[in-house]
């Protein structure tokens, strides 16, 4: 399902969007409200404001009045601005955002007397050298 946002006559705050961590999803914005007769976008481009999101598979539409493009990456916690510029062929140019927070993909966390309460499933491998579980050489077994 892709996340649709719609660029109406003002430029700015597109909406907010919760993405869990490791999450890829696909989100589109909709200029056709704010372009004029026969004008059409020439390209739209992406900059993360913070962290380490990044915005990938950047297409413009067939009719070229709107733009899909990939988020991901991210760590846990993270509260940044996905920043669209978007020019057009009469030369009009904007800035559009859309706030986005990185959740826990984990679900409900429930302490069990561990001795760390895990907040995500997917993460970075651990120390260089450690074998355990989650380690480098290891990994989570079930």
């Amino acid at each position: 399902m892709i996340r649709e946002f719609e660029a109406n006559q003002q430029p700015g705050l597109l909406g907010y969007v919760i993405q869990e961590v490791s999450s890829e999803l696909q989100y589109l914005i909709d200029y056709n409200g704010w372009l004029r007769t026969g004008e059409v976008l020439t390209s739209v481009g992406f900059t993360v404001d913070y962290g380490t999101a990044t915005v990938t598979g950047v297409v413009l539409s067939p009719d070229e009045k709107s733009v899909t493009f990939f988020l991901n990456g991210g760590t846990l916690g993270d509260q940044f601005n996905v920043i669209a510029n978007a020019n057009t062929s009469i030369g009009q140019s904007r800035f559009d955002h859309i706030g986005v927070c990185m959740e826990t993909n984990g679900g409900a966390v429930v302490p069990s007397g561990a001795t760390a309460v895990m907040l995500s499933i997917v993460g970075p491998t651990g120390p260089v050298g450690f074998t355990g579980a989650g380690g480098a050489a290891g990994g989570p077994t079930g």
